[in-house]
C-alpha cells in the first residue's frame, strides 16, 4: 500500500496541469484519502477553494494538495467531511472548464465515497 501510494504521488505532480490529469489525480487523491480515513478511523475532509484554484486532501496529520488547472474552476468552495467509516454525505459540485467550454457536474453518491463525473 506505501509503494502504492508513494508511486501516485511521483505521477500525479507530472501531469497536474492538464485537465485529464488533474481528473486522474483527483480520483487518486480521492481514494487515498477514503482509505486513510478508515484505516486510521479518524474524519478527513475534501476542500476545494475556488479562489486559490486548489484542493487540500487529508486531516491534521496528512494532508495533499492537488493545484486546479488554469483552464478549470470550481464554481464555489466546498468542504466535504470523510467520515471514519468512508462515509460523505451527498453533494453536487459544478466545475467548469474554460478550455473546452463545458461543465464538469460531480456528484457525489449516497454513502462510500462514490462519485459520478459527467460533461454538459
Amino acid at each position: 500500500m506505501l509503494l502504492t501510494i508513494y508511486m501516485f504521488h511521483n505521477i500525479s505532480f507530472a501531469s497536474k496541469s492538464d485537465e485529464k490529469g488533474f481528473w486522474y489525480s483527483f480520483q487518486n487523491y480521492w481514494n487515498e484519502t477514503i482509505m486513510i480515513s478508515k484505516s486510521n478511523h479518524k474524519r478527513s475532509h475534501i476542500y476545494l477553494s475556488s479562489d486559490k484554484k486548489l484542493v487540500i486532501f487529508g486531516d491534521l496529520t496528512h494532508k495533499s494538495v492537488l493545484n486546479i488547472p488554469d483552464t478549470m474552476e470550481v464554481t464555489r468552495n466546498f468542504n466535504l467531511t470523510i467520515n471514519s467509516d468512508g462515509y460523505i454525505s451527498p453533494s453536487t459540485i459544478v466545475w467548469k472548464s474554460n478550455k473546452k467550454h463545458i461543465k464538469y457536474v460531480q456528484t457525489i453518491q449516497l454513502g462510500w465515497g462514490i462519485y459520478q463525473l459527467k460533461e454538459e
